[in-house]
C-alpha cells in the first residue's frame, strides 16, 4: 500500500501543481473561491488520466470505472470548495493557507476512497 500511496501522491503532485497554477492564474482578475474550484477540476481530469495509467493500472486489460473516479473527484471538490468557503470566510487574508489545508485533508480522503471503490477492479 506504501507503494500506491507513493504513486498516488506523485500523480497527486502533477495534478495539484496544475491546480495551484490555475489558481494562481486565475487569482489575478477573480476570487479565492472560483479560482481554487476552477483548478480543482482541471486537477481533477489530469488526476484521473494519471491515476488510471500508473498508479493503479488494470492488470487484465479493463479500465478504470470513471463514473467511480468522478464521483470521488465531485466529492473532493465539494469538500476542496467547502474548507475554501469556510476557510476564507473566517481567514479571508489566508488564502494559500487554506488551499494547502484543503489539498492535504482531500489527497488524504481521495487516495482511501480511490484505493478501496475507484480503483478496484472486482
Amino acid at each position: 500500500m506504501l507503494v500506491k500511496l507513493m504513486a498516488y501522491g506523485g500523480s497527486g503532485l502533477v495534478a495539484t501543481s496544475l491546480h495551484y497554477a490555475v489558481f494562481c492564474l486565475v487569482l489575478m482578475w477573480s476570487d479565492a473561491f472560483n479560482a481554487s474550484v476552477l483548478g480543482a477540476f482541471l486537477g481533477s481530469l489530469l488526476s484521473y488520466w494519471l491515476n488510471a495509467n500508473y498508479t493503479f493500472p488494470s492488470k487484465d486489460g479493463r479500465r478504470l470505472s470513471k463514473c467511480r473516479f468522478f464521483i470521488v473527484a465531485l466529492l473532493n471538490n465539494v469538500i476542496n470548495a467547502v474548507i475554501m468557503l469556510v476557510g476564507l470566510g473566517n481567514f479571508p487574508d489566508f488564502p494559500f493557507s487554506i488551499q494547502l489545508f484543503s489539498t492535504f485533508f482531500v489527497f488524504l480522503f481521495g487516495f482511501f476512497v480511490n484505493l478501496c471503490w475507484s480503483y478496484s477492479y472486482e
